[in-house]
């Protein structure tokens, strides 16, 4: 049976990102490091917060992220405080955060950890060059829920999907097809040089076959809903960032691609697995089976559930 470690087998650059709080992130992460910490050197970092025992805002207990010698680490040093891991700092980055500067760190003795890396792309790409130099032959990036945006700028994306998204598992089902699908946008052809006025989020180009709509930054329902309506003759063709930059409702988005409307990306994310988590803190969990069965339907990706591949 194929396993979530072999489709990652040829990246190095991985993201683990998820839908929701409690979506199984951290032991898709755990997962990983488990299987590859014999075979390659791994790096791991974290855009915002994770692997802290008890989750700051639901206040729930949250698995820990394992690490073992070798492994190379870039958190923030108050993190450390709370390591069982032996380390040793291998350099601070001068990149700062609201819980201090992130260093890199060498584990020297099996342990836990807590990760708090930075919340910028930029920084996130100039922390997996130093892993690279290093030689870290795997980088792991851990996404807190709903930031996406580094995605597009690593080898690979996993995405973590969890029951305590909704109690309705065909809604989650729904949910994890829909942001599937905004993974899976078109990358534009060009780049485009545009000015923008005042308060609006977006730009426009016309010409004789359609008109492109450039946005700066989000795009929501109401956008598209305008766009639609001012422009309901011609070929729209809106333009974002990348998949993080999108916020529309499913019904939107089939709406606008029934008017005539594409959305395409200036940065395309590389999503090649979603995975699952059938159980919930908030309410009954699903059946795993069914679960399962439900997101292979409806998700044209490799789907696994972790929990099933341990031995």
């Amino acid at each position: 049976m194929n396993k979530l470690t072999d489709t990652l087998k040829d990246y190095q650059t991985i993201a683990v990102v998820g839908m929701c709080k409690n979506a199984g992130k951290t032991t898709v992460v755990n997962h990983i490091i488990d299987v590859f910490k014999d075979e390659y050197q791994i790096g791991l970092t974290s855009i915002g917060y994770d692997g802290e025992k008890q989750d700051e805002i639901t206040k729930l207990e949250k698995p820990r992220i394992e690490v073992y010698p070798g492994m190379i680490i870039a958190t923030c040093d108050c993190a450390l405080n709370t390591a069982s891991a032996g380390y040793k700092k291998v350099r601070d980055t001068g990149i700062r955060t609201a819980l201090g500067e992130v260093s890199i760190i060498r584990i020297k003795t099996q342990g836990l950890v807590e990760v708090s890396g930075p919340s910028m792309v930029s920084q996130i790409e100039a922390l997996s060059y130093e892993m690279k130099k290093l030689g870290c032959s795997k980088i792991i990036v851990d996404g807190s829920a709903g930031r996406t945006s580094f995605a597009s700028r690593l080898d690979c994306t996993v995405l973590s999907v969890g029951a305590a998204l909704s109690n309705d598992m065909n809604k989650v089902v729904k949910l994890a097809e829909h942001q599937v699908d905004m993974f899976d946008l078109n990358l534009c052809e060009k780049s485009y040089a545009v000015s923008f006025s005042g308060k609006k989020p977006y730009a426009v180009l016309k010409n004789e076959n359609d008109v492109q709509i450039i946005f700066r930054g989000a795009m929501v329902n109401d956008d598209l809903i305008e766009i639609m309506k001012k422009y309901k003759d011609s070929k729209k063709v809106a333009i974002v960032n990348d998949a993080s930059s999108v916020f529309i409702a499913p019904r939107i988005y089939k709406k606008f691609l029934h008017k005539n409307g594409e959305i395409c990306v200036l940065n395309k994310t590389n999503l090649i697995a979603v995975t699952i988590n059938p159980m919930s803190p908030y309410a009954k969990w699903f059946d795993k089976d069914k679960f399962y069965e439900e997101m292979q339907e409806h998700v044209d990706l490799p789907v696994f559930n972790v929990m099933d591949e341990k031995v």
